[in-house]
């Protein structure tokens, strides 16, 4: 079967991010009254699974090991069948 999966990756609170600093204080130059602003990034993936738990299991180890860096971000994803 196969599974399309959006991952989710995002800096942990505890990390300064500039970018989404930088991009607040623009956006609040431009009379927009956002608070905090923090720039994550998503990625798609499409993978051959047995079944849902497999695809789960295969998504976690892939962010856990490539996708993201655990000391500085932290992830989460979501698996969707792709219809045959």
């Amino acid at each position: 079967m196969k599974w399309e999966g959006t991952v989710r990756i995002d800096l942990k609170e505890t990390v300064f991010d500039p970018q989404g600093d930088t991009l607040r204080r623009t956006l609040v130059e431009q009379g927009y009254p956002l608070e905090k602003v923090r720039v994550g990034k998503v990625i798609n993936v499409e993978l051959e699974a047995s079944d849902q738990k497999n695809a789960e299991q295969i998504l976690q180890e892939i962010c856990s090991r490539l996708l993201a860096n655990p000391v500085m971000e932290s992830f989460s994803f979501s698996l969707e069948k792709i219809p045959s």
